[in-house]
């Protein structure tokens, strides 16, 4: 038990020359030894076990700290393992790789990277070896990530200082349905609520995203000190509430405007257009609407103590981190996006020169958005006042997708589940079998924008469907979408 223990010195009984030298009992010791190992590792990581719709399981979620080109090299040291398929994108890239007789997927959801096991039996220890090969890359140590897996428990611990990028494995979740948006230019898995009706998407989908957010978030900031932060989630999305020491608040006050990329909020409405990027995101999109009075503040807060603020890059999507005191005192940005290299202020302003991977200039356009909250006394109430505070998203079909060539115009008409559109642009000759990483494919975008008709219209001129396809339907829980898929193969 000693040597099991770790210890250096056997005990008596187990030296050369005993009966320990029998074969039978060193075979049951190494038996016992790598039991431990495996107890070990099994006690080192809180596996998730949630179910995909596909009957696969997400494991663990690691911090995207890295590119995920990298965590793509990282597969081909994981002995025995053998990578299967890697498609990469702007705002979403995917991972397939096959270690132990079991199929395994990595995504890169809003900030992390999911993991996925086709098979949901499979063992344990597998996941955790899995889990820790994968975090020697992550941007914190394994003892971190276990306190942020440990969060997931208890989700109003503050972050402070555990070299885990906040809003990731620690952000509250509401479900596995994180996040399906499309950028500009790509197809990317944004984070969505934890209900999904295929039968009446995107309309229902929508409707119960509205329901939600005017049930709004209560949040309790009593213990909240300077200098600390957490996160909570509103409609699939986390939100970080943060209270600023009194550097901050001074930082605030002198800082000049040419240090800033956007001092004024000028860019708001084009921020929210961007974060527009399909019908799935609208609910979204209308509760930046909403907040607009609030971010166009000095300190963008009703409290100038505390600042609430979407808990995302503006542009990458990733999860936004806290920097540490040293970097808030010093430099005076309190949040970074670690995909970019961008940095903000305490009012989550972009500052106009920002320093990226290997020292390059990395310029953030937007300013962190600002969700629409009140403030009652030491709690904040997320989401607006009632359904009429919301407004109606202002974008026009030009301004979205009315420009370009024809498979450009069916692409966006896709994301926004417009019938005539797609109809006037496969007539003028879009190609529907169009796919490329980075900026998808006419039927990726129906997925996770348009109805099922459009999905079918889109199938019967040609589509088929491409890496992220089944992915983009699973995540939404369209099961009549996948069998469409899955016949389209045949």
């Amino acid at each position: 038990f000693a040597a099991l223990c770790g210890k250096t010195q056997q005990p008596r009984h187990f030296q050369e020359g005993s009966h320990v030298q029998n074969i039978e009992q060193r075979q049951f010791y190494r038996a016992g030894f790598a039991l431990y190992i495996k107890l070990k590792r099994m006690t080192q990581w809180h596996l998730i076990d949630e179910r995909m719709h596909d009957k696969s399981r997400h494991f663990v979620a690691l911090p995207q700290s890295v590119a995920p080109l990298r965590l793509l090299f990282r597969v081909f040291t994981l002995f025995g393992a053998i990578p299967t398929a890697y498609v990469p994108s702007i705002t979403e890239s995917w991972i397939d790789f096959r270690f132990r007789g079991h199929r395994f997927s990595i995504n890169n959801q809003y900030g992390d990277f999911w993991f996925f096991v086709q098979d949901p039996s499979c063992p344990e220890e597998v996941l955790a070896k899995v889990a820790s090969h994968f975090c020697k890359v992550a941007l914190c140590k394994q003892s971190a990530l276990t306190r942020c897996s440990a969060r997931t428990r208890n989700r109003s611990l503050p972050l402070r200082g555990t070299g885990c990028v906040p809003g990731s494995a620690n952000v509250m979740r509401t479900s596995h349905l994180s996040l399906l948006r499309a950028a500009s230019v790509a197809i990317a898995v944004l984070a969505a609520p934890r209900f999904a009706l295929p039968s009446d998407f995107p309309e229902g989908y929508v409707a119960n995203g509205l329901s939600e957010a005017v049930r709004g978030l209560s949040v309790n900031i009593d213990a909240l000190a300077a200098g600390e932060m957490f996160s909570v989630q509103l409609v699939g999305r986390p939100v970080y509430v943060y209270r600023r020491t009194t550097a901050d608040l001074a930082s605030l006050e002198r800082r000049p405007s040419s240090e800033l990329a956007d001092p004024k909020n000028q860019r708001f409405r084009e921020s929210v257009r961007r974060e527009y990027g399909s019908t799935s995101s609208a609910v979204w999109a209308r509760l930046l609407l909403a907040a607009e009075p609030i971010s166009v503040r000095p300190s963008r807060s009703l409290d100038s103590a505390v600042f609430v603020v979407a808990g995302w890059g503006p542009g990458s999507g990733c999860a936004l981190a806290l920097t540490s005191a040293t970097e808030r005192a010093s430099k005076g940005y309190i949040f970074r996006d670690p995909c970019t290299g961008a940095t903000f202020d305490a009012a989550g302003r972009a500052l106009a020169q920002s320093k990226g991977a290997g020292g390059a200039p990395t310029a953030a356009i937007f300013n962190i958005a600002v969700p629409p909250y009140r403030m009652e006394r030491q709690r904040i109430l997320l989401g607006p006042a009632d359904a009429a505070s919301l407004p109606q998203l202002p974008f026009s079909q030009a301004e979205l997708y009315g420009a370009g060539s024809p498979t450009q115009r069916l692409i966006g008409a896709a994301r926004y589940n417009d019938m005539r559109a797609i109809r006037e642009a496969i007539a003028a000759g879009a190609d529907v079998t169009y796919f490329r990483p980075g900026e998808g494919s006419p039927l990726d975008a129906a997925i996770i924008g348009s109805s099922t008709a459009v999905i079918e219209l889109l199938i019967q001129h040609g589509a088929t469907p491409t890496p992220n396809s089944e992915a983009a339907a699973r995540f939404l829980g369209r099961e009549d979408v996948l069998a469409l898929l899955r016949g389209a193969k045949k």
